[in-house]
């Protein structure tokens, strides 16, 4: 390992003599002079040693205390030195002064903190600025911060507190102790001791003095005391009861009070002129300048009686107690100058003058002395007038009756009949017409019968008529004139109406625009059992209690549930458009149809009657009443072909779920398709569900009995729907069964049907 180090040692040995053998023939080299760079810039320095041939060694750094951060302190060879050309220069750049520490001087005086700063090598300057926790003239904050490396003579701000800011206080003199108490501590001061003093200046409640006063300036919180106005300082109310007017103003003057109103008062203790009493009364304190009012006796008082002679005792008693006094005794006596119950005498005599609450005694007339009266029973109504006349009577009303002993024109009776009465007095007859005969009660017998039955009375059967009945069968009599028990004298004709049966399928058609048919079926008035009978089959709770209806009028009910095409004529409109579950066919039911649309589609139809002249607009819903009565037509079953307990029938009536739904036809079908009822309606029970008038009731408690419909005031939140429906069961199409929904409420199995 030796000898290969030794190796390593030769190779270079050997070239550097090789080297300094070539170096023997070689030119010297050259020198030249150092530059003088102190004192310049490290950039002008090197360029300054670069242009004497040189090159600069090694460069070092070291703070002075004169020379400027990046000049040149010393250079090594010194300025002037001999060197050979390309040798190094080194230089030493100055760091500039050396930094200094900054002192901690938050929390000392101001004079300290300078101090301090300054004995550090450095210079402060001082903000200033308010604190309310830091005190006056006491160092808050520094920058740059304790601790900080900076150049000696740098400068440290430091803020310095102020103490807390002052506050302005402000003016609240003539402002309402609330209103003073918001101002001062919004403006950041407390209320101090408040108290009150009078003054004629200001209103009570105002502050009229505070401490301390305004505009000055003080520290935050600081109370101000208040002083509060109580007004001007009341005065005391002088006693001047039972003193002349005059002489109480005087007295109410000088108090410095005012006189009020002055009321006028009897009194039979107080003279007149001077005061009974005062308000406020004697000894109340006031504020200065109130009004005092006066009651000044006028004297005992005296009213005149009032002259009631001939007066009708109520109007006579009225006129005296008006003027406050009482009727003491009333007599009564006969008179033929004053009429019967009018005053003939008073005491005392109208015009005294008397305390109130005195009595007038009266005397009544009783009228003149009274007559017999004569008796004109049996005499001729002339004669009988004639007696009356001279005897001081008069003739009253005069009647007529039917007598078979007394004579025609003859009396029959009178009244009065006898006894005494005032002169004057009508005296009512009645007269004889002769014998009368009794008209017969024809009605429920045939023509012939009838006419037999008058003719034996001794009368004569006058003018026939006949007429449609639902009641009475065809050829009996439906009714008479004279009525029957009537007394009629003899020979008299006797007018008769002949039933001629009941009118069976009485139509009426209105014409819609396209020339669209609207039918109509008469429904006659009459009288039935409403809703469900004892344990009907299925029936529920809302049907009852079963009431009886008696529809005075006979009405109109459409023949069919209202179809599209007669919606489309008169509202030019589908609400059934694009809807699932509805037959294109015009001739089916309208459905989505709620109702607010039918009444809409009625008063339309109303204005269409009136202006093509059809008659006036009287369509409307029908009542629930009048739609249970045209259903049933006359029948107290369950369904108006029968009770069809098992559902036999039912198919041949209506469309319901078992013949339209469970077969898959979904849809309300073409109307008229199935049996009419007894009066010629189709489809009352099933396809669609038919909108009544009413708003719905839970039962028919307090339901009318006329037929009308049962509406609120105000108008409830639902309707009633009547029929069923080709969706629902059997039992919905009984003739009882009723539902409700919202007016608004549209589905493919509600339509509805009009009445007039």
């Amino acid at each position: 390992m030796n000898s290969m180090v030794r190796s390593y040692w030769i190779i270079p040995i050997v070239l550097l003599a090789l080297i300094l053998f070539l170096c023997l023939g070689c030119p010297q080299p050259k020198h030249v002079v150092v530059p003088h760079v102190i004192g310049l810039s490290q950039y002008s320095a090197q360029s300054e040693i670069a242009k004497a041939g040189l090159s600069v060694g090694m460069v070092a750094e070291q703070y002075h205390g004169t020379v400027p951060l990046g000049m040149v302190i010393a250079q090594n060879p010194m300025p002037g030195v001999s060197i050979t050309s390309g040798a190094k220069v080194n230089l030493i750049i100055s760091k500039g002064l050396e930094p200094v520490l900054v002192p901690d001087v938050v929390g000392w005086s101001l004079p300290r903190a300078m101090d301090l700063i300054a004995t550090a090598g450095l210079i402060s300057t001082v903000v200033k600025e308010h604190n309310d926790t830091v005190p006056a003239d006491t160092v808050i904050t520094q920058s740059p911060t304790a601790g900080s490396m900076v150049v000696p003579g740098s400068i440290v701000q430091v803020v310095v507190s102020q103490g807390p800011k002052l506050v302005f206080v402000p003016d609240v003199i003539g402002t309402s102790q609330q209103d003073a108490t918001a101002v001062l501590m919004s403006a950041g001061l407390t209320i101090g001791p408040v108290s009150e003093q009078y003054s004629d200046a200001a209103p009570v409640g105002l502050v009229i003095g505070q401490l301390p006063l305004a505009g000055a300036h003080v520290m935050p919180g600081i109370a101000v005391s208040l002083v509060v106005s109580r007004g001007p300082e009341p005065v005391l109310i002088p006693d001047v009861i039972g003193v002349s007017q005059t002489v109480a103003e005087s007295a109410i003057l000088d108090a410095g009070l005012m006189v009020g109103s002055i009321f006028q008062q009897h009194s039979e203790d107080v003279p007149a002129g001077h005061v009974i009493s005062h308000d406020p009364g004697p000894g109340t304190t006031v504020l200065p300048g109130s009004a005092v009012d006066l009651i000044v006796s006028q004297g005992p008082d005296r009213r005149p009686v009032p002259n009631v002679t001939g007066l009708w005792h109520e109007e006579a008693q009225a006129a005296i107690m008006y003027v406050g006094l009482v009727v003491g005794s009333v007599s009564e006596e006969h008179s033929e100058a004053v009429v019967q119950g009018h005053v003939t005498g008073q005491t005392p005599e109208g015009g005294v003058l008397v305390p109130p609450g005195s009595a007038v005694k009266l005397v009544l007339s009783k009228g003149p002395q009274p007559l017999p009266v004569p008796d004109v029973v049996n005499l001729l109504l002339e004669e009988a007038e004639v007696v009356l006349t001279n005897a001081g009577f008069i003739v009253g009303q005069i009647s007529a009756i039917f007598s078979d002993t007394i004579a025609s024109h003859h009396v029959v009776s009178q009244i009065p009949a006898s006894g005494t009465v005032p002169p004057g007095t009508a005296v009512d007859l009645v007269v004889s017409k002769g014998p009368g005969v009794i008209v017969p009660d024809v009605v429920g017998e045939s023509e012939a019968n009838a006419v037999a039955m008058i003719e034996a009375a001794g009368l004569l059967a006058g003018t026939v008529t006949e007429a449609y009945s639902d009641d009475i069968p065809h050829g009996l009599v439906m009714a008479q004139a004279p009525e029957a028990g009537a007394e009629v004298p003899p020979v008299t004709e006797v007018n008769l109406l002949i039933s001629l049966g009941p009118e069976s399928g009485t139509t009426m058609t209105i014409m819609l625009p396209g020339d669209v048919p609207l039918e109509m079926v008469r429904i006659p008035a009459g009288t039935f059992l409403m809703g469900r009978y004892p344990d009907e089959q299925d029936s529920l709770p809302s049907e009852g209690p079963q009431h009886e209806v008696t529809i005075a009028y006979d009405f109109w009910m459409g023949k069919y549930s209202m179809t599209k095409r007669q919606w489309l004529a008169i509202m030019n409109s589908a609400p059934w458009s694009g809807r699932v579950h509805v037959l294109t066919d015009l001739n089916s039911p309208a459905v989505y149809i709620s109702w607010n649309d039918a009444r809409s589609f009625v008063a339309a139809l109303n204005d269409y009657l009136v202006t093509t002249g059809q008659g006036p607009g009287d369509i409307r819903l029908p009542s629930e009443a009048e739609w249970e009565y045209a259903a049933r037509a006359g029948t107290t079953t369950r369904f108006y072909w029968g009770d069809d307990p098992s559902h036999a029938r039912i198919y041949d009536y209506a469309w319901w779920k078992s013949n339209a739904y469970d077969v898959g036809n979904l849809y309300a079908h073409v109307v008229g398709q199935k049996l009419p009822n007894e009066w010629g309606l189709y489809d009352m029970s099933g396809n669609v569900w038919e909108w009544c008038e009413d708003d719905w009731h839970s039962n028919y408690e307090g339901a009318p009995g006329d037929g009308r419909a049962w509406r609120g005031s105000p108008r409830g939140p639902v309707r009633v729907l009547r029929g069923g429906s080709w969706y629902y069961y059997a039992y919905t199409l009984r003739s009882a069964h009723r539902t409700y929904n919202i007016p608004s409420h549209t589905n493919n199995i509600v339509g509805f049907r009009i009445a007039r």
